[in-house]
Order: C-alpha cells, then structure tokens, then sequence
C-alpha cells in the first residue's frame, strides 16, 4: 500500500484534498500579466495536523506557483499557523496534483520532524492584546 492510502486509511476525514482551480485556470492565470494579482490559493491538502496549500502569488513581476506548509498548535485547533515556504517545483496538472503535494508535504513532514497525529509545539501563554479606543 502505498504511503498516501497508508495516511488516508490512517486519518479518515482528517485527510482532504480540495482542487479550487483546474490545471487550465492556472495557466491561464500564471500567463496573464496582471500586475494586480492578489495570492490566490488554487488546492489544499489537509493530512491531520499538517497542511499544505498550492498558492499562486506574485514575485519579481509575474505570477508563479508554489506551496505554503502549515500546522496547529493542538490537534483541535481550527486555526493553522504558516510554518514554511517550500521550494518545490509544483505540479498543476489535475490528475497529480494531489500526489504531488503529498510528496512535497511528506519531504516537510520527515525534514523538519512535523506530524500527521500529533502537535510538536510547546504552547506559549503570553500577553493578550487589547483593542484601542479610536483605532
């Protein structure tokens, strides 16, 4: 069995991957010289307490693609904390993103010593801000 059903099987709904933007509107986007561009998250792999997001964003002038891994800070956090942005090539092909940024977040996984089940973060009790009046 390979290492991607080995997850799936091993998480359960935990696991989720969402395609937001074909192959095609990714090209499409990537080729059209829009100056403008706001980051635009176009798949999203969520593989119990790791993530990773294939992004397109804007550098040096043009859009390109590339993935952004995030965590939790307890496995029952809604929220995700960005932890880094991978230098992988990216694959947009439909049929194997998914695959691909497995790989990618998996190479993250076992470089950086992160975890499918569990949170490898001390949490940090500190201030709490407070809202300004008039701001």
């Amino acid at each position: 069995m390979s290492m991607i059903n080995t997850i799936k099987q091993t998480l359960g709904e935990r696991y989720c991957f969402e395609q937001f933007l074909s192959e095609q509107k990714i090209l499409r986007r990537m080729q059209s010289g829009r100056t403008d561009f706001v980051d635009t998250v176009a798949a999203s792999l969520v593989a119990g307490c790791v993530k990773i997001d294939l992004v397109l964003f804007m550098t040096a002038g043009a859009i390109t693609a590339g993935y952004d891994v995030f965590v939790k800070d307890t496995p029952d956090s809604t929220e995700w904390l960005c932890y880094d942005n991978l230098p992988d090539p990216v694959c947009t092909d439909d049929q194997r993103s998914e695959a691909e940024m497995f790989a990618a977040l998996e190479r993250a996984v076992e470089k950086y010593g992160l975890s499918y089940t569990t949170c490898n973060f001390e949490v940090i009790s500190g201030k709490k801000g407070r809202k300004r009046e008039g701001v």
